[in-house]
């Protein structure tokens, strides 16, 4: 083992055991930013200083003002979208009202930003996606996608680009591809590179999901170390998001597991964390989904909504 690697693993044990102990009160950290982060400088001003959220936001029928404030009293900063989003602009702008007061800020997905770059529709539908939401005060940025493609990165520059242009003070925003799905971890760092000179964003963002029925990948800590690298290397925050929820060949997950990720995220340098998931997705045999934070259907909060809450006191 290399001074480095022993030094990071020390890092992640101090930070597990401050994770574990009594809440101290708040210190400021500054963070410098890289003269390379300038191209995103105006919509990295809109990002918490650091970002908290839980993947999958209350459905439709539940996007109300004490679900948001629930969601909000997880420790949650930031917020994505529900499953299965429609990015209909009635559900985003119910969102927005059902947030507003509660210090929550909104990644949003809108449908009508899908137009291919060039068409007919292009300029218009970006202007009209822009206007709909640049001067919400509930407003963080543009979804454009999970895990995206390489072959998507041309597009989403153009994407990018648009709405830079035409709302400078908000970021678009994709949660990448993850370590798992490469052959090495070259091939990895060589899609993410990729995708910041394509799209040049405010933050970047990926998951790993390393704790399968059957073992452990072993490629959780060459993730964290990886995409936190390339993003000092451009000047970039970035933010990881954690395994929470049992689904498919994922194992449950158990409190010190949940710490044990998070600890190792903030070894590396992560200036956010998000929980996959919040709410529990939709019933569905193949991915066969076990609760969440939140239950699908009664809506009630699981053992592991208390359990994020006290660990985002200490994250925060």
């Amino acid at each position: 083992m290399s001074r480095v690697q022993c030094g990071c693993l020390l890092l992640a044990a101090g930070l597990l055991a401050a994770l574990v102990a009594p809440v101290e009160p708040l210190r400021a950290y500054g963070r410098a930013v890289a003269p390379g982060a300038a191209a995103s400088a105006g919509a990295a001003t809109a990002l918490p200083r650091f970002a908290l959220f839980g993947w999958v936001s209350p459905p439709v029928e539940s996007t109300t003002a004490a679900r948001y404030a629930e969601l909000a009293g997880a420790g949650f900063n930031t917020a994505v979208l529900a499953w299965e989003d429609s990015g209909h602009v009635a559900s985003n702008r119910a969102r927005l009202a059902a947030a507003r007061g509660t210090g929550l800020k909104l990644l949003l997905l809108d449908a009508a930003i899908d137009v291919a770059f060039g068409s007919p529709a292009w300029s218009a539908a970006m202007d009209t996606v822009a206007s709909r939401y640049r001067d919400d005060p509930a407003f963080l940025g543009y979804y454009l996608g999970d895990e995206p493609p390489a072959g998507s990165f041309e597009q989403l520059g153009h994407w990018f680009d648009a709405l830079r242009e035409r709302d400078p003070a908000h970021p678009a925003w994709n949660n990448l591809l993850g370590r798992s799905v490469f052959a090495s971890r070259a091939a990895f760092e060589s899609y993410v590179r990729a995708y910041v000179d394509a799209t040049h964003p405010a933050v970047l963002c990926d998951d790993q999901y390393d704790f399968l029925e059957s073992g452990d990948r072993l490629q959780f800590v060459e993730n964290a170390a990886a995409l936190g690298a390339i993003a000092r290397e451009y000047g970039l925050p970035f933010w990881g998001i954690v395994q929470l929820v049992q689904h498919l060949t994922y194992r449950p997950m158990t409190p010190a597991l949940l710490r044990w990720q998070v600890a190792h995220w903030l070894a590396y340098g992560a200036h956010g964390i998000g929980y996959f998931t919040y709410w529990t997705p939709a019933p569905d045999p193949a991915m066969n989904w076990q609760p969440a934070m939140i239950e699908w259907g009664t809506g009630a909060r699981t053992p592991w909504y208390d359990t994020v809450r006290a660990l985002d006191a200490r994250v925060a």
